[in-house]
């Protein structure tokens, strides 16, 4: 599945196709076990080369799922969703795709930050790192810091990253992309106004069910 927003396919979707062509030509050079005669098969050779190319299967996940947040990622963009006929990225996830808004949302998310964060991006097209591992040291893993926390995710498990994570920002933050702080301010009915037209125009352009903290 590829998602396009006029007529402009995505770069991560592409090279997704690219890497899928190539396992194509691979697997094509397997030969069957003939039934009788015809020499012989080398097996631990065979062996190994399926295996391998199992191993890209399993770890071109990443890239895949990358492709699909990237596409969302734009559906977000301008009224792209009301054009399609939604009101949210939620709904359009759960009725075209048959996956969760929360889903949607992750992937459309983890898109947006690792397109800021190349070393990172790369690691998981690559399969080197987990779209989980990702997703857990991306709040961190940014400017100076992000060779050394890729290197990380390499060799360490979600579970280890995640407890340097919290060592680092501090307890509660596992699931955020930065720390969040609640802010009081008290509006002249004038101001007050103005905001509100300010939130029902954000609604328009993300979508009406848009909460207000997204707007």
């Amino acid at each position: 599945m590829v998602l396009s927003v006029g007529g402009m396919r995505d770069p991560l979707a592409l090279a997704a196709d690219a890497k899928l062509q190539a396992l194509s030509s691979v697997a094509c050079t397997l030969e069957p076990e003939p039934i009788s005669g015809g020499g012989e098969l080398l097996r631990d050779e065979a062996a190994f080369l399926l295996d391998g190319l199992l191993v890209r299967v399993a770890r071109g996940r990443g890239t895949l799922d990358l492709a699909v947040g990237a596409g969302l990622a734009t559906l977000l963009v301008g009224d792209r969703l009301l054009r399609l006929g939604f009101s949210c990225l939620g709904d359009y996830a759960r009725e075209r795709l048959g996956i969760s808004g929360s889903t949607a949302e992750k992937l459309a998310r983890l898109a947006r930050h690792l397109a800021e964060r190349p070393l990172l991006r790369d690691a998981v097209c690559s399969g080197a790192v987990s779209l989980r591992k990702a997703e857990t040291i991306v709040a961190l893993a940014r400017g100076a810091d992000e060779a050394a926390w890729v290197e990380k995710a390499r060799v360490e498990t979600v579970r280890a990253l995640a407890a340097e994570v919290r060592a680092v920002v501090g307890e509660g933050a596992d699931d955020e992309d930065e720390p969040w702080e609640r802010v009081r301010q008290v509006l002249e009915p004038v101001a007050r106004e103005k905001l509100d037209e300010a939130l029902a125009l954000a609604g328009k352009l993300i979508g009406p069910g848009a909460p207000p903290w997204q707007r």
